[in-house]
């Protein structure tokens, strides 16, 4: 029953805990379900940099040509289409959030990158 904590007892409040995002969910890095988050986003993370699919898969391979900024082109978007979303997957999984009640101001600071991060990889 979901009104009922782990030792079987109502929680206090009459409501059941519910993660607001699957970070506050595995946002503990010591506990079961952190370690195993991490390593999973490490490995995708890790496998995604190195496969460099832009290149790989016709349907995403747009050339070399295409500048990442039109002010910057020596950094092209096939580049960044390889390079960004490894590097959000790692600072999502590296960075750990909190719940909202116990935000301090570095919680604050953190959850910056992690939100970029976030943005990084999902785009």
């Amino acid at each position: 029953d979901r009104k009922l904590n782990l030792d079987g007892e109502l929680f206090p409040s009459g409501n059941s805990y519910w993660p607001s995002s699957v970070s506050n969910m595995v946002s503990d890095p010591d506990s079961p379900s952190g370690k195993v988050w991490l390593a999973f986003m490490t490995i995708s993370a890790m496998t995604t940099l190195i496969s460099w699919y832009p290149y790989y898969l016709s349907n995403v391979y747009i050339g070399e040509e295409v500048p990442l900024f039109r002010c910057f082109p020596c950094l092209s978007m096939m580049t960044a289409r390889s390079v960004l979303p490894a590097l959000g997957m790692m600072l999502v999984a590296l960075d750990h959030t909190a719940p909202a009640n116990v935000w301090s101001d570095a919680q604050q600071a953190t959850l910056i990158f992690h939100t970029g991060g976030a943005i990084c990889w999902i785009g």
